[in-house]
């Protein structure tokens, strides 16, 4: 898509790991925007299961076949806002549900104050996956329950396992 003059946004989070939620988000915004997947670390979350490389990996195979769209998938050490100076951004899209639209608004006027970003809210148009979380995924893999396989996106699930067995076999 060399001549795409969709604008970017970028769509940050720490992904660990990426989800069926996650990737709704992505395809639907893909219609109006070339989105740049930011993988951030969060210093009010634990270090986490994945590391970001192995992140990336996995949303990297979450988009290896079977969608005819392109993400680009970046590791940030950095503030989200950095990233969209730096990269000439405007836009930030993130995922909105009752539960968390307080929260979502508040972060979206810290984009606005700090960078002049503008925030595109994509509610969770699947209720089905209003209850999904990379914290009850984890948490599934911990305890080797294998129903986490239903809440990440199916081309993702070797890469995860893969990276999930390691983990595993080293506690």
């Amino acid at each position: 898509m060399e001549n795409d003059t969709r604008p970017i946004a970028v769509f940050p989070g720490s992904f660990d790991p990426y989800t069926i939620s996650h990737n709704d988000l992505v395809v639907e915004a893909s219609k109006f925007f070339r989105v740049h997947i930011l993988i951030c670390a969060n210093p009010d979350k634990p270090s986490g299961m994945f590391t970001p490389s192995e992140r990336k990996d996995i949303i990297m195979s979450a988009f290896k076949c079977c969608y005819p769209i392109s993400v680009e998938v970046v590791v940030w050490p950095g503030l989200v806002t950095d990233y969209c100076i730096e990269n000439h951004i405007e836009y930030v899209i993130r995922g909105i549900q009752y539960k968390n639209a307080a929260e979502e608004l508040d972060l979206s006027h810290i984009y606005h104050d700090d960078a002049n970003l503008k925030t595109v809210f994509f509610p969770a148009y699947d209720a089905t996956h209003e209850h999904i979380s990379s914290t009850r995924i984890r948490e599934y893999i911990k305890h080797h329950n294998q129903n986490w396989k239903w809440f990440v996106p199916t081309q993702a699930i070797d890469t995860i396992e893969n990276f999930a067995e390691e983990k595993l076999n080293n506690i």
